[in-house]
C-alpha cells in the first residue's frame, strides 16, 4: 500500500503528541536519515525486501521514530542522490525491487524528507 504525500504530512502532524513508532504499521515505517552510505543502503535494502514480501508500503526517511514533538522527530535528509538510492536497492535485490522515491518539503520545520514507496 502506497501512502500519499498528504497522508504522510497529516500523520506527521500527530508527532506533537505521539512518537512516530506509535504511528507505524505494516505498510508504514519511519527511519532517521543515515549519513554513512554503506549503512544507509544496507538498511534501505532490508526495508525494501520486508515491504515487498508483504503488501508493499512507504518508508519515510528523515524522521526519528522514538521521540515526541515534530521539531525533535523530523530531522530531514541531506546529501542524498535519488537515482543512486533506486539503483542500489535494485542491484542488491533478487528478484529486483523497483522503488519510487518522493521528496517532501516539510515547510514548518524547513527540511526535506524522502518517501520511499515499495
Amino acid at each position: 500500500m502506497r501512502h500519499s504525500k498528504e497522508e504522510i504530512l497529516n500523520i506527521l502532524e500527530q508527532l506533537e503528541n505521539k512518537k512516530a513508532n506509535s504511528l507505524e504499521s505494516e505498510t508504514l515505517d519511519f527511519k532517521e536519515w543515515i549519513t554513512r552510505p554503506k549503512e544507509l543502503y544496507k538498511t534501505l535494502v532490508e526495508y525494501a525486501v520486508c515491504f515487498a514480501n508483504q503488501k508493499g508500503g512507504t518508508l519515510v526517511l528523515g524522521v526519528r521514530d522514538n521521540v515526541k514533538g515534530k521539531e525533535n522527530a523530523i530531522t530531514g535528509c541531506s546529501g542524498y542522490n535519488i537515482p543512486e538510492i533506486k539503483s542500489r536497492i535494485y542491484e542488491a535485490t533478487d528478484p529486483k525491487i523497483l522503488v519510487d522515491i518522493e521528496e517532501v518539503y516539510v515547510e514548518d520545520i524547513g527540511v526535506t524528507i524522502l518517501l520511499i514507496h515499495i
